[in-house]
């Protein structure tokens, strides 16, 4: 491959200066209004991932700093070193802060938008004619959407974003994990198609079988995290993975998640062997068999059964390749026989180790092929639940990002139970489901664009690896049907790679008759994407205020609305309880007409500076108390049968901190907290006080 800087025939050039274009007409505000929010998204985006994760703060600045500076020097090294870390790095985070969650991959996510930063432009989309349009309005629908659906998870307050006392859904996150889940999701998806117009625009179809020196980097991370997967499944399944997944007997690699490693050992074992071929290393078959072994064993251990699907269609691709190339054939098949049996003699070692995905398919056994299908679309519930979101929400969607935190609100509703973590759903219908028809309309019709593209798209015959990268393409494609592959953000750029390499590899980019045409770049074009865009984010400010605020919501589940309290703690007495901070405000759907409540102080000063804890509703002062040590007070509340919700509140004169007298926790605490409601109005008999609550707004009528 050739410097960075060369660009297809058929791309607009870069202009030395300046890097942003005049703006004439309708078309070129609407494209320029998209790139600029775009990256403007991306940057505050990443601030306030900076804001929810403080302990991994300077590590991002630094990534993104490394990602500015080393880019500006050599792009080529900046790319590779951080495409090689990414699979590596969610180990090391949770080894040097004691856990990991989805939404550190900011780390390594902000290095790699550090590189492409200085190169990129800011008033116009560097893709293919056909693409621009769509791609655009996705990116603006995205950009524009998601301040709207953090602002409703904070109830429209910014002091929430820090406020970990607050429970959004019966998935029982708080609003700052919510936030950060939402603005994760948006993250991966701009970066990602930044990504793509980048490496479209810099690599060069006449190059042959040379592909973009980034590749190597994804190559060799992964195939390191995949040895790491080998050794958890022969060795030790609890080396480096999490217990949950080492208890599912699923190794993870580097990556802490069984699913998101699967499918990336599946499309880096095929893609690595062009890779490596592209090298002309002397030793490069060999090479190419150990690394395709590896990966292939690797996905094996993590026990997916859609990455097993992936890389056999990816496999059967690269046979095809390798067929078509008739150079060095005998060579190439001899190899492909010992990858056979060094795979055959693994598995053979490992079975009785890990969760095979073919024992994971066994499950199906007895089902006729309609109940296999029905299993896998609707999958433990998760289908059915965007089913009945897209029923409620045609148009607008739950939002985006929302799905994973909602869906235990809508399977308490329909069956009244806890809903299993899991996501493996249709991507389509996951994206209809948060987007509605109007927000996902464009990302919709480039899915259809890329289709074709990649079944009847033109590309040089004897380009080796052109048909790999079309069946990964095709092998993502088909597992979307069932699963979500590309949540994970390295499937997801490892996705956005495959595709600029295929449409770097076309002269043309073929859309069937009119939807050529009536997608190409034009005031009427950019003028309905960004209505679309506009009408998706008003959209959701009035749902904000109405269905879909969180109090709506708590109602409707049939969920305690509760802010101003962290999650449950074990009582020693038995039971659970709460801390508050210094105001909790609660919201508890009746179960019955009476409710106890139970409340102390462990303040270390509390015998010199009494705490005073006042409970109130929105329509009566409630009772008060003067706590001077840490003994418990108990009051019992007689709630009208007019009632709907009780709504009630707690506040505590000062709060204190642990973390100021040796204790490693950071919480504000106020008060401890138990909230029960009892069978009868006896179980009052030894309550000092009985309370009776007046008629409030809260009502039935």
């Amino acid at each position: 491959m050739q410097e960075s800087g060369a660009v297809p025939q058929n791309l607009p050039r870069r202009p030395a200066t300046p890097s942003y274009l005049p703006i004439t007409d309708l078309a070129s505000v609407i494209e320029a209004v998209s790139k600029g929010a775009v990256l403007v998204s991306v940057s505050l985006i990443i601030l306030l991932q900076i804001s929810l994760q403080p302990r991994v703060s300077w590590l991002v600045l630094l990534s993104l700093s490394i990602g500015w500076v080393v880019g500006r020097m050599s792009i080529n090294t900046a790319q590779i070193g951080f495409a090689f870390l990414a699979p590596l790095l969610p180990v090391g985070l949770a080894t040097l802060f004691g856990s990991f969650d989805p939404t550190l991959h900011t780390v390594w996510i902000a290095g790699f938008f550090g590189c492409m930063l200085p190169g990129i432009r800011w008033s116009k989309w560097d893709l293919p004619s056909s693409w621009r349009v769509v791609l655009g309005g996705w990116a603006l629908t995205l950009s524009l959407a998601w301040p709207v659906i953090v602002a409703r998870e904070l109830g429209f307050d910014l002091s929430e974003f820090f406020n970990h006392t607050s429970v959004n859904s019966w998935a029982f996150m708080s609003a700052p994990q919510v936030s950060g889940w939402v603005i994760h999701v948006v993250l991966a998806q701009l970066v990602g198609l930044l990504w793509l117009e980048w490496l479209i625009c810099r690599v060069d179809a006449k190059q042959g079988s040379r592909l973009p020196n980034v590749i190597h980097g994804f190559w060799i991370g992964a195939t390191i995290s995949s040895f790491f997967a080998i050794y958890q499944g022969i060795v030790d399944l609890e080396f480096l993975n999490s217990l949950e997944w080492a208890s599912r007997g699923r190794a993870t690699g580097l990556m802490l998640e069984a699913n998101g490693y699967g499918m990336l050992a599946a499309l880096t074992g095929p893609l690595a062997v062009v890779a490596i071929r592209s090298l002309g290393l002397r030793f490069g078959t060999i090479l190419a068999t150990v690394v395709f072994a590896v990966n292939w064993t690797g996905l094996w251990m993590s026990g997916s059964r859609l990455a097993l699907l992936c890389g056999f269609i990816g496999t059967l691709a690269l046979a095809i390749d390798m067929l078509r190339n008739h150079r060095r054939l005998h060579t190439w098949l001899l190899c492909q026989v010992a990858v056979l049996l060094i795979v055959i003699v693994v598995l053979v070692s490992v079975l009785t180790t890990t969760t095979s995905p073919l024992k994971r398919i066994d499950e199906f056994q007895g089902s006729d092929t309609t109940e296999v299908v029905q299993t896998l679309l609707n999958r433990g519930g998760y289908g059915q639940i965007a089913t009945k979101m897209i029923r409620e929400y045609p148009l607008t969607g739950i939002g985006v990002g929302t799905y994973n935190w909602l869906a235990p609100d809508y399977w308490r509703v329909m069956v009244d139970d806890q809903l299993p973590f899991d996501n493996a759903q249709n991507w389509w219908r996951h994206q209809i489901a948060e987007l509605g028809i109007l927000g996902a309309l464009p990302l919709l019709l480039w899915s259809v664009i890329l289709m074709l593209s990649t079944i009847w798209g033109r590309s040089p015959v004897d380009r080796f690896g052109a048909m790999t990268i079309r069946g990964l393409l095709l092998g993502l494609g088909l597992v979307s049907l069932f699963g979500m592959p590309t949540q994970n953000p390295l499937v997801l750029l490892w996705f956005f790679s495959f595709v600029a390499i295929l449409a770097s590899g076309q002269n043309t980019i073929p859309v069937a008759g009119r939807l050529s045409w009536a997608l190409q770049p034009s005031r009427v074009t950019w003028a309905v994407m960004g209505a679309i865009a506009v009408l998706y984010a008003g959209s959701h400010v009035l749902l904000a205020v109405g269905d879909l605020s969180v109090k709506e919501r708590a109602v409707r589940a049939n969920r305690d609305y509760l802010v101003g309290v962290y999650a449950s703690e074990q009582n020693p007495d038995g039971g659970e309880f709460r801390w508050t901070s210094r105001e909790a405000r609660l919201r508890f759907i009746k179960d019955t007409p009476w409710m106890m409540v139970r409340v102390w102080v462990q303040h270390p000063d509390v015998a010199k500076r009494p705490v005073t804890v006042r409970l109130t509703t929105p329509c009566q002062f409630v009772t008060e108390w003067t706590l001077k040590d840490s003994s418990r007070v108990d009051a019992g509340l007689v709630i009208p049968e007019s009632y709907g919700p009780l709504d009630i509140s707690l506040q505590v004169s000062r709060t204190w901190r642990p973390v100021n007298y040796g204790n490693s926790d950071t919480r504000e605490l106020g008060a401890a907290l138990i909230t029960e409601f009892v069978r009868d109005i006896e179980q009052f008999s030894d309550v000092p006080q009985v309370i009776p609550l007046e008629p409030c707004g809260n009502s039935k009528p």
